[in-house]
């Protein structure tokens, strides 16, 4: 088995969309190789945070972690990934962010979400 078929996956794909033109109307919405930079960050953003989202559904089984906590901590990532990479995808496709400070409160609830996930883990017996 090839450990490293998803990595080059996700470098084809990066690669294939620093080529694209991101092209909005009649005008530049953001340079291309500035919207390729965004969308590959949002890419790997989502991607380390969805094997995070396993990790709260693994830990949501054990009787001794609270719902509570593996709960707000796989909402914090379910929120913060729509926000924080949403925001990046949406900038790099129309130049302008979802709403003002939308990257910055969706970064603070991904760390949110470490930490929720950081105190079930420790909670763990």
């Amino acid at each position: 088995m090839d450990h490293d078929a998803p990595l080059d996956r996700l470098r084809c794909a990066e690669r294939s969309l620093r080529r694209r033109r991101w092209r909005v109307g009649n005008y530049w919405a953001v340079e291309p190789p500035v919207a390729a930079d965004l969308v590959g960050t949002a890419v790997q953003y989502q991607m380390w945070h969805a094997l995070a989202l396993v990790g709260v559904a693994w830990l949501s089984d054990d009787p001794w972690v609270p719902d509570g906590v593996v709960g707000v901590a796989g909402g914090c990532f379910l929120l913060g990934i729509l926000l924080f990479c949403g925001t990046l995808c949406a900038t790099a496709a129309e130049g302008v962010p979802l709403f003002p400070l939308s990257a910055p409160a969706g970064g603070l609830l991904l760390v949110a979400g470490w930490i929720g996930l950081g105190a079930a883990g420790l909670m763990r017996r």
